[in-house]
C-alpha cells in the first residue's frame, strides 16, 4: 500500500518523523456481528459496523501523519478498505491466545527492527499524531509509556524490549486492566510514563459524545 508520488508529497510535508519508530495498530474485519456488538445491541448491527468503519478511518488518517513503522495486525483476516489514505505499511496476522499474548507477539515483531513501539486499537477517535508523538518521547526517557481509558483500559501502551509480563493473568475488557498493568510494571521495576486519559468508543452514547464533541469544535 504506497501512495501515489503526488500523494505522497502531499502527506510527507504534515508527517511527524520519527523514523526508528514503530506504531502497531489491531484491527478487526468490519462484519456484522463481530465488531461493535454492544453498539449493535441498541442501534442494530449494520449500524455498529458504519461506526467501526468510520473508527477505522479516523485512526488510518490520524496514523498517516507519522513517518514511522507502521504494522497493522489484522483479525482475522487482512482487509483494505478504499476510503484509508495511502501509506506504507506492514501486514501480518495477530498470533497468540488472547488479546496478551497477541499484543506481546507484536511487540516481538515490531521491535527486530524499531528502537520503540506503540500499540493502539482503532477504538479512540481522540487519539490524535501529536499524543502519538509525544508517546514516543517519553520512551526515549521511560521503559514504558501507557494512555489510560475512563473505563479502566488503555488505548496506548508502549515499550522498547518485549515484556511478556506485563500482559500475563490481566482480566482483558473489564475495569482492572490498567490499574493491574501499572501495579505489574512496578513489581517488575519499570519507569513508565501516562499519557492523558482518552476515551474509547464501546457504546453508543460513546459514539454520540464524540460526535457532539467534533461539532462543536
Amino acid at each position: 500500500m504506497t501512495p501515489t508520488s503526488e500523494k505522497k508529497k502531499a502527506i510527507k510535508r504534515t508527517e511527524i518523523a520519527r523514523k526508528n519508530d514503530a506504531l502497531i495498530v489491531f484491527l478487526k474485519v468490519p462484519e456484522k456481528g463481530k465488531v461493535k456488538t454492544r453498539i449493535g445491541d441498541v442501534v442494530g448491527n449494520e449500524k455498529a459496523v458504519d461506526i467501526y468503519r468510520k473508527l477505522l478511518l479516523k485512526t488510518m488518517q490520524t496514523i498517516s501523519h507519522l513517518s514511522v513503522q507502521k504494522l497493522l495486525f489484522f483479525a482475522p483476516k487482512p482487509f483494505y478498505l478504499s476510503e484509508w489514505p495511502d501509506q506504507e505499511v506492514q501486514e501480518h496476522l495477530q498470533q497468540g491466545g488472547d488479546l496478551g499474548e497477541r499484543m506481546h507477539h507484536s511487540f516481538e515483531v515490531a521491535l527486530q527492527e524499531a528502537d520503540r513501539a506503540l500499540v493502539i486499537g482503532t477504538d479512540c477517535p481522540y487519539l490524535t499524531p501529536e499524543v502519538l508523538s509525544e508517546a514516543y518521547e517519553q520512551l526515549v526517557h521511560h521503559d514504558m509509556v501507557m494512555g489510560p481509558s475512563p473505563d479502566g483500559g488503555y488505548y496506548l501502551l508502549g515499550m522498547k524490549t518485549p515484556c511478556p509480563e506485563v500482559f500475563q493473568d490481566i482480566p482483558w475488557s473489564t475495569d482492572q486492566v490498567s490499574t493491574l498493568t501499572v501495579e505489574r510494571m512496578k513489581t517488575l521495576g519499570k519507569t513508565w510514563y501516562e499519557m492523558p486519559t482518552l476515551a474509547d468508543i464501546d457504546f453508543i452514547e460513546d459514539w454520540e459524545a464524540y460526535l457532539a464533541a467534533s461539532a462543536c469544535c
